[in-house]
């Protein structure tokens, strides 16, 4: 420094060398700059009574041989005695010291307290990242994506070279010490920085996609992650503070929620695997154990979206293994008995204002329904699935699932909208939580009915290649098996007979012989639809859709 005062030392190896001009008391603080004119490599600066033993760090940064303290300010209480300012310096190095004098601290003292405004500090730049901005923008089980966007400000005196870079990195402990970071990327665009200038920066650095950081799930675990901006990340600047240089922000990524895939009517069948025996069951009862069905095993209408979904990183689950086994499942195939009705329509043709909350499907009944395994309609097929999804979530997670996302075609839209629109939504009965939707995604659902469900009501069943190929096989199969006798009844919540059939069109006190000739009949037939597929009766039209029109023979 310029017009340095020498002082007094204690131990010749270490002297001290105080810049006067540069050196005032201002406000209660200290500035000063100092110089290791010494042989020991760490110096330190510390404030003293007089005495070697009185001493209290106020530079304790290592000062090098021959090098000088930037303007230090400390806002502790300054030691003045007699009017003078006491200053030691500690020794604290490995090396070899050829000084034959003892390593006892120098100790110097000024009396040149009478300035009252701080000194003109050094002419360097001070960078330092004012603000920073994360969006996640995708969480899927394949890839994390989200955008950065960052502000670094020249708090210095003078202007930056250009030549410095800021980098972007993920703290694996949370803290800001890059010794326990992953390092993202370091823009290339940089440029000179006067005094108070700033510049913005986005994420567009190597690795990144576009101008978005992109990572593998396995490289950015779930939850609160610590991201870290570094303004002269290379350390090509001579800045006047190089300990503000880093700030940080949190990226808060959750696990990603399950995917419900609900099909449509005709959509489910049972279990190919002649090991089941499952076919035998689906004949003789409705409302079959949702474990013996698959969906959509003849046509696999289905197979190309579930495989897209994998192919994006979600895990299928698999209803013939364990729920550890299914450890980490977040794709849920969700078929169901669709010959039963969607929900309850009680009082739905007699209530006027009818508000669309499904009657029968309060949180207890349905909570009832789904931990017994009672299958009385479509919806507790749903809620079957959502509690094995539950159930690996907890595995895998160790917290309960709250938000799920659907995806449903056709009349498994309907089947969703029942779970949705019922009391049971989102509510938690006794251990049983069901969650809410996050995402319905609703393809060619009839939420106002459809007019080719008339057809089949009527025994007709040219109406879609569905109902030809797959509806009325699987209607008319168990029709011949009561008719023929190898069946008694078909079992379920309630049970279809010949006997059954007669009574529901009204046909009461029949002998067997006549209860028999009414199953043969039309009316019979249009009868037994109704009660073995009372779904095809509730996907009617809600609008007019008929009209007369002459026929030309």
């Amino acid at each position: 420094p310029e017009n340095t005062y020498s002082l007094p030392l204690l131990g010749a190896d270490l002297p001290l060398t105080l810049g006067l001009n540069a050196f005032v008391v201002f406000d209660n603080k200290v500035f000063f700059k100092a110089i290791n004119e010494g042989n020991s490599a760490n110096v330190d600066i510390w404030f003293t009574d007089g005495t070697v033993e009185g001493t209290m760090p106020v530079y304790q940064k290592p000062l090098g041989k021959s090098k000088n303290t930037p303007y230090f300010t400390s806002s502790r209480d300054l030691m003045v005695f007699d009017d003078k300012l006491f200053f030691a310096t500690k020794y604290e190095s490995d090396l070899e010291d050829p000084s034959p004098y003892p390593h006892t601290p120098a100790l110097a003292y000024i009396e040149s307290l009478n300035k009252d405004t701080p000194p003109e500090p050094l002419a360097k730049p001070d960078l330092v990242v004012q603000s920073v901005d994360i969006l996640l923008v995708e969480d899927s089980p394949n890839k994390v994506r989200f955008a950065v966007e960052w502000t670094v400000l020249n708090q210095g005196n003078a202007t930056t070279d250009a030549n410095w870079k800021s980098g972007l990195y993920l703290s694996k402990d949370g803290s800001t010490d890059r010794n326990g970071t992953v390092i993202l990327g370091r823009p290339n665009k940089s440029k000179q920085l006067a005094p108070g200038e700033s510049y913005t920066f986005e994420a567009s650095v190597n690795p990144l996609k576009g101008s978005l950081v992109q990572l593998d799930p396995s490289e950015i675990p779930e939850g609160f992650n610590t991201v870290l901006i570094y303004a002269d990340d290379t350390s090509v600047l001579n800045e006047s503070d190089e300990t503000n240089n880093a700030k940080a922000a949190l990226l808060n990524r959750e696990p990603v929620q399950p995917i419900f895939i609900v099909p449509g009517i005709a959509g489910s069948f049972v279990d190919p695997n002649p090991e089941k025996k499952a076919y035998d069951e689906w004949i003789k009862r409705r409302g079959i154990d949702p474990e013996l069905l698959k969906i959509d095993p003849m046509l696999r209408s289905y197979d190309d979206l579930i495989e897209t979904l994998v192919n994006h990183g979600y895990v299928l689950y698999d209803p013939d293994k364990s729920i550890e086994e299914n450890e980490g499942a977040n794709l849920f195939a969700a078929p169901y008995d669709w010959r039963l009705a969607v929900s309850s329509d009680q009082g739905l043709k007699e209530d006027q204002n009818f508000d669309g909350r499904p009657q029968e499907m309060s949180a207890v009944e349905f909570a009832d329904r789904v931990q017994d395994e009672k299958f009385t309609y479509s919806v507790d097929y749903l809620g079957y699935w959502m509690q094995k999804a539950s159930e690996v979530w907890q595995q895998t997670h160790d917290e309960p699932l709250e938000k799920i996302d659907i995806i449903s075609h056709s009349t498994g839209g309907l089947v969703s909208r029942s779970y949705i629109q019922s009391d049971a939504y989102g509510q938690t009965v006794g251990n049983i939580h069901f969650p809410k939707v996050d995402n319905l995604i609703m393809m060619g659902v009839p939420n106002q009915g459809a007019p080719k469900a008339w057809n089949p009501i009527n025994d007709d069943w040219d109406a879609d290649m569905v109902y030809v190929m797959l509806m009325a096989q699987f209607a008319n199969a168990p029709y011949q098996k009561l008719r023929s006798g190898q069946l008694s009844e078909i079992e379920g919540e309630t049970p279809i007979s010949i006997r059954s059939v007669a009574e529901a069109a009204g046909r009461n006190n029949l002998t067997a012989d006549q209860q028999l000739t009414f199953f043969e009949s039309d009316e019979g037939k249009e009868t037994f639809i109704d009660l073995y597929v009372p779904t095809v009766k509730g996907l009617l039209a809600t609008y007019d859709f008929g009209a007369d029109v002459p026929v030309k023979i």
